[in-house]
């Protein structure tokens, strides 16, 4: 048998790959390898851009243009994921002044540059409170079908009847 393989190397070829596809197609059906997790894997946020707000403590809640640069990145990634929601968390760093109440600030400033100048679905945007000691908003992409809360523990919702966008 090997001496026809030898002389006929298109054969050898294909009876290779019927056979590789046979014990493919039974490891499937017998539902894998014992001992391997055939779960699929599930879907994670994924973490987009950050939005600093160092530059200006007067202004410590306020979109710059700079952070323009990173949300229209949002945007993007919104548009081509349409069934998938944005999250927003704003943190603020150790200290400052009103913190938690700054924090919520930067979210919804974030929210509202991404709502009201860009164009994004209100619905597919979330924003949260979050745990970091940075002065920052941090942007994430969720899947419908991932759990943020898992993915981003301590972040908590923002009343976004309290907080205004200015």
């Amino acid at each position: 048998m090997w001496r026809l393989f030898a002389c006929n190397p298109r054969l050898a070829t294909t009876i290779i790959r019927f056979m590789f596809r046979a014990i493919a197609f039974l490891l499937i059906a017998a539902g894998g390898l014992q001992g391997q997790n055939t779960e699929p894997s599930k879907a994670h946020a994924q973490a987009l851009c950050t939005v600093l707000f160092e530059s200006s403590p007067q202004r410590s809640s306020r979109v710059n243009n700079e952070a323009k640069a990173c949300l229209d990145e949002v945007f993007l990634n919104a548009r081509n994921h349409p069934d998938a929601m944005i999250f927003i968390v704003g943190n603020s760093a150790a200290g400052e002044l009103n913190g938690t109440r700054l924090a919520a600030q930067r979210a919804v400033n974030v929210r509202d540059y991404l709502v009201s100048e860009k164009g994004l679905e209100e619905s597919s945007v979330q924003v949260r409170s979050g745990a970091s000691q940075e002065r920052t908003a941090r942007t994430f992409l969720v899947p419908r079908e991932a759990e943020f809360d898992l993915d981003v523990p301590g972040a908590k919702p923002v009343d976004q009847r309290l907080v205004k966008p200015h």
